[in-house]
């Protein structure tokens, strides 16, 4: 008889219990939803760029990740618009991915604390633009920052920046060549390279290929290593910081510190 009225006296406290909560969530909602913006929906790729002092836009500052979170259709309309316009601009070849979504909203739920501002057009309230901030944060014991490491993909980058700013075209990447029906022969010619280093940089990639391998289009060839593709062939015994500076026209501030580590920090300019 006592399990009994146990059992009946948590049946009857069950529902009163959930119920309790569910005007809340309404409500919460609710308020929520009177703060979408009345210009949520619209087409990005029609969006007026903001000029660079912000005359004819609001900065916006959300209140907290709700608001955040209301504009997450947003966000990712105008993050992908910005890699659009980014890759015309600079005609990118291979066209760079946006941001996913699941980093964006990952972003919005566990940065803490969060803050930002949203850029939007004074007259349309359309998003123009938005940063989100937070504290440096990592769950990881072991965590290193480096940019010396293969995985980070700093070599790489660090050598088309300083090719660019040699005067080489933008859309022609040094590190690879995307094919159009030639062989892998015909790549070598094409970039100056050897067709048998050109296997063995895709050896792992494409399991069989050879120096008589026909190619579909679309096909990705790497071009050059890029763990060591930032390091100077061109060095001789005279050389200094400051000559390869001048040479690659990379800053010498920015050599000095790519190259600290090899040298365990005794690298000077001359």
């Amino acid at each position: 008889a006592s399990a009994s009225a146990s059992a009946s006296a948590s049946a009857a406290a069950l529902p009163a219990a959930t119920t309790l909560h569910l005007p809340d969530t309404r409500a919460f909602w609710a308020a929520a939803a009177e703060r979408v913006p009345a210009a949520a929906r619209y087409d990005a790729r029609r969006v007026e760029a903001a000029a660079r002092g912000l005359e004819g836009s609001l900065l916006v500052a959300p209140h907290d990740r709700v608001e955040w979170f209301l504009a997450l259709g947003e966000l990712m309309a105008i993050g992908d618009e910005a890699t659009r316009r980014h890759a015309d601009a600079l005609a990118l070849l291979p066209r760079p991915a946006p941001m996913p979504v699941a980093y964006i909203a990952q972003r919005i739920d566990t940065d803490d604390p969060l803050w930002g501002w949203q850029v939007r057009h004074a007259a349309s309230g359309q998003l123009q633009g938005f940063v989100t901030l937070t504290r440096f944060t990592t769950w990881s014991a072991d965590f290193a920052w480096d940019s010396s490491s293969r995985e980070s993909g700093m070599p790489s980058a660090r050598l088309s920046n300083a090719r660019l700013r040699s005067g080489e075209p933008y859309g022609v990447d040094p590190l690879s060549h995307t094919t159009s029906g030639e062989g892998l022969a015909e790549v070598a010619r094409a970039r100056g390279v050897d067709v048998a280093e050109l296997v063995n940089l895709n050896k792992d990639l494409y399991p069989g290929i050879n120096s008589r391998s026909k190619l579909l289009d679309g096909t990705r060839i790497q071009l050059a290593d890029p763990a060591v593709a930032d390091l100077d062939a061109d060095c001789s015994r005279k050389d200094t910081p400051r000559t390869v500076a001048a040479r690659t026209r990379l800053p010498l501030d920015d050599l000095l510190a790519i190259n600290a580590a090899r040298f365990s920090g005794g690298l000077e300019a001359d």
